[in-house]
């Protein structure tokens, strides 16, 4: 009802305001709602004069003003969902209005671009199922940098080769502003947890293990591995550091909640150690036991390295041995006694045991998967060991082969293992559903292949490649790659020589 007719009907209303004539009734302009304002204006929802090449309003606020390079006529013919393509269409935008803009950027992506696959976990919960991730705006940060890493994943892929920070500002500018602002987010997040409150045990003070510190320094680490910056060694020190400070592996198995993020990490780093220098090697787990490493690596499966348990400490044993015949004299009788042992805790492997316990992996596959692990820390020992103490070893063991006219010496069990190796993961890679577990072992047939045939490292290069382009694979194979390619072309055979520099495997 308009305000004259409002008057009319209230007589003493109207004597009292002397209304003599009825006002006419307002309406509103009708104007058709434009789609040619430039894309920042309409996200905000304010109005745009459509200035070239910026608009007054994003000009005055120091925004970037975008415009749509489709005509209003195209994109009303233009499909909804884009065409599903690897390349990173979606990237995220400078300006993050509304504050959650980059989050949803990323949730879209997820689940348009990648297809959802970077996202979604490989490790079982209950009854072997897999968990479907759970997009809550505290777990944003997480979200986003999976994007931006799978999106410089995808140009290293296109390109050949791993990225450096900060190249081709031209085109890639805003994603290396976006991957700079998170780093430096989680860098802060981190510092913030690590001074909590403290907590007084026996009157000494002592800080508490925090999930969430661990959880963020793994997304660094994820987050630079795939690119040629060197930084995820540096986050795996912080990582290690941090949990010294808070008393070791005994603080961990203490701290309700830390032991899952702590065991799916902690698994990656001694699989690292096995690539990295012998002089060089991480020693933030030095004085755990192996009781306790036990105890930590049964919290949680890591599909990215199944290892069988007995499998796991051996690679514990060699790595350790590696430093300590680097970096001080061990006695010959010593050093023998060691490899023996690590040697016979490998021939007694409980495979079918670890297979019981249940894991991620289909039953029928399971038990090859423990196999290759195994056959691959024989080698690991093998090679990654002083040759004059593995061929005295070798030569009072009897031959691998069990064959009448074959003498037991360090070639032929080199050999046996190599062969035996190379075959099982010739057999099982095509069933594989998640190729980068073989990860590990490839990396180990390839330092082998180096005294085998070019059939053999074509198998290695092949199948290491095939993992490379796996859309939950990060760059730390690629690295492992080329440092085979070049270690096969000079000629040397050592595991120092191929890895005379730190590389996460």
């Amino acid at each position: 009802m308009s305000l004259a007719h409002k008057l009319d009907s209230d007589s003493s209303d109207v004597s009292s305001l002397n209304v003599t004539e009825k006002s006419p009734a307002r309406t509103k302009k009708w104007a058709p709602r434009t789609r040619s304002g430039c894309l920042t204006c309409r996200a905000r929802r304010v109005k745009c004069d459509e200035g070239k090449p910026a608009c007054r309003r994003c000009a005055a606020n120091n925004h970037q003003c975008r415009y749509s390079t489709t005509t209003p006529h195209e994109s009303h013919n233009r499909p909804i969902v884009p065409k599903y393509s690897r390349e990173p269409q979606f990237q995220l935008v400078s300006e993050a209005e509304p504050p959650s803009w980059d989050y949803l950027q990323a949730i879209r992506y997820l689940f348009i671009v990648a297809d959802f696959s970077i996202a979604r976990p490989t490790r079982p919960r209950e009854h072997g199922k897999v968990v479907e991730p759970y997009f809550h705006p505290k777990h944003a940060t997480y979200y986003i940098c999976v994007t931006i890493a799978d999106q410089l994943r995808n140009l290293a892929r296109s390109r050949g080769r791993l990225l450096t920070p900060g190249e081709d500002p031209a085109s890639l500018g805003t994603l290396w502003e976006k991957y700079n602002q998170y780093l430096l987010e989680i860098v802060m997040t981190v510092n913030e947890h690590l001074y909590c409150k403290k907590r007084t045990d026996h009157d000494h003070e002592k800080r508490l293990v925090i999930p969430g510190v661990i959880s963020y320094i793994y997304i660094l680490v994820g987050f630079d591995l795939g690119l040629a910056s060197g930084l995820w060694l540096s986050h795996v020190k912080g990582f290690l550091a941090y949990i010294q400070h808070c008393g070791g592996a005994r603080a961990v198995i203490q701290t309700p909640g830390a032991h899952v993020h702590f065991a799916r990490f902690f698994s990656k780093v001694i699989t690292y150690n096995t690539t990295i220098p012998a002089k060089q090697q991480l020693l933030g787990y030095a004085d755990y036991t192996e009781r306790q490493i036990e105890t930590l690596l049964g919290y949680e499966f890591d599909m990215d390295n199944p290892f069988p348990m007995d499998a796991r400490i051996a690679v514990v044993r060699i790595t350790r041995l590696r430093h300590q015949i680097a970096t001080s004299a061990v006695s010959e009788p010593a050093l023998l006694h060691a490899i023996n042992a690590i040697f016979t805790m490998l021939s007694d492997a409980d495979i079918n045991g670890w297979v019981r316990k249940g894991n991620a992996l289909e039953a029928d596959i399971a038990y090859d998967v423990g196999r290759i692990f195994c056959s691959a820390v024989w080698l690991y020992g093998l090679i990654a060991l002083p040759r004059t103490a593995t061929s005295a070893w070798a030569s009072t063991q009897p031959c691998p082969q069990a064959c009448a006219d074959c003498s037991p010496s360090y070639e032929s069990r080199l050999s046996f293992h190599k062969s035996q190796l190379l075959t099982q993961l010739q057999e099982l890679f095509p069933l594989l559903a998640y190729t980068p577990s073989l990860k590990w072992p490839l990396v180990v047939a390839g330092v082998a292949a180096a005294q085998g045939t070019a059939a053999e490292q074509s198998l290695v290069d092949d199948c290491l490649l095939s993992i490379w382009l796996h859309p939950q694979s990060n760059g730390a194979v690629f690295l492992c790659l080329q440092k085979l390619r070049a270690f096969w072309s000079s000629g040397k055979t050592g595991w120092e020589d191929c890895f005379d520099e730190p590389c996460a495997s």
